[in-house]
């Protein structure tokens, strides 16, 4: 795996003090530290099990753009958790007539679309 593959959450876990992923051990030294693209390289293996691992470390601000670059490609490839929302309105609703509210909720008008139970937006109303 180069660096370029690597994810943002590998990277910041490749940096924090870990157990050894085999065993557990916290008996883990660094056997090897290089250059690395834009990355240290650091090999690293358990005194107990022997088991090798490498890890990366860069800068906050390269963290940064992968994180930011990484929420981009989610949201782009559809796999985002949290997808940007757009803010909802009485207005958009299917009940929203005449400048109020048919279901007859006395709070409707502001951000109260938000909360509502009732709420269908206009379009995916007309969509279907």
């Amino acid at each position: 795996m180069t660096f370029e593959q690597l994810t943002p959450l590998q990277i910041a876990n490749a940096n924090r003090p870990t157990n050894c992923s085999a065993c557990g051990a916290r008996e883990v030294r660094v056997i090897e530290t290089r250059p690395n693209n834009q990355a240290i390289r650091r090999r690293k293996q358990c005194l107990a099990c022997k088991h090798r691992e490498t890890t990366y470390e860069i800068s906050q601000a390269q963290y940064r753009q992968l994180q930011t670059l990484d929420k981009l490609r989610a949201v782009l490839l559809g796999t985002d958790a949290s997808p940007i929302k757009t803010k909802l309105t009485c207005l958009d609703c299917i009940y929203w007539k005449r400048s109020k509210c048919d279901m007859g909720f006395p709070e409707a008008g502001g951000a109260f679309a938000e909360e509502c139970s009732c709420y269908q937006n206009r379009l995916d109303h007309a969509k279907s």
